[in-house]
């Protein structure tokens, strides 16, 4: 009996050693799982040895014969009373560790429900931003895709404006002697223009000068007359010089017309 009650402390012992290594503070939710399981191995091996020893101290006490001394029976009655108090002390160890255990249990469930709930935020959070970078990237996409079909229709128009601009090209080597010639003759009418405005201004000097004659062969006949009237005694003479006077203003008026109609021809042809 003794060795069963020894045998019996020695395995309560060692699960409650290993019961409260298990709840020992961890935040592994493995660890907790295993130090509840442990608690409950504890808790049946406990039960379990108690009902051996109850019903071996039971037996033992009815299987006694009425043959064995005073002495050994109350030496049986101390075991057994010893056993029960090992019992005792072992069922309070049993509820300290059960104790100790849901008081770890319950505070390594709240540290658990802390920080899941830390992580559950966490991944929220990290969620909320995996969608703002999505919705950028999407939009970053959409861009992209944009100027790839400004770009592709930028190709096309570069392609179909290459055959006009080829084609440009060859009518400005074409045309390029034409607008030589053309220069050419615009500079020869240039010069010949400046050439026509210093014929202009002679003429105009020409003409102003005429008139100035004209004006002064205007008096000559006057003048005439006065020596036709000294000359009366030669009629011959003052004849001729009354003719020649009144020709010359005919001849003045005559020069005067031809130069004016050169300054209108001249002025027509600019």
């Amino acid at each position: 009996m003794n060795v069963k009650l020894e045998a019996v402390s020695v395995d309560i012992d060692a699960a409650t050693g290993v019961a409260a290594r298990r709840v020992a503070p961890s935040t592994n939710p493995k660890r907790l799982r295993g130090a509840s399981a442990a608690v409950t191995v504890v808790a049946s091996a406990v039960v379990a040895s108690a009902a051996a020893v109850a019903s071996s101290s039971q037996f033992g006490m009815v299987m006694v014969p009425s043959s064995v001394s005073s002495a050994a029976h109350a030496d049986m009655q101390e075991e057994l009373a010893r056993s029960q108090r090992q019992l005792k002390e072992t069922e309070a160890k049993l509820q300290e560790v059960e104790r100790s255990a849901a008081e770890a249990a319950k505070g390594q469930a709240r540290v658990l429900a802390e920080r899941e709930e830390a992580w559950s935020a966490k991944l929220r959070e990290a969620r909320a931003v995996s969608e703002r970078h999505q919705t950028e990237l999407d939009k970053q996409a959409a861009a992209l895709r944009a100027l790839e079909q400004q770009l592709a229709a930028a190709e096309e128009r570069a392609v179909a404006d290459k055959a006009p601009l080829a084609l440009s090209r060859e009518q400005v080597v074409v045309e390029r002697e034409p607008r030589e010639q053309l220069e050419a003759t615009l500079r020869a009418k240039s010069q010949a223009l400046e050439e026509a405005t210093v014929t202009i201004a002679e003429l105009r000097h020409q003409l102003a000068a005429a008139t100035k004659t004209n004006v002064e062969l205007r008096h000559q006949p006057e003048s005439a007359t006065n020596t036709n009237a000294e000359l009366r005694h030669q009629p011959g003479a003052s004849t001729e010089t009354n003719a020649e006077l009144l020709h010359q203003p005919e001849a003045a008026t005559v020069t005067i017309a031809e130069q004016a109609s050169a300054l209108h021809f001249q002025t027509t042809t600019q």
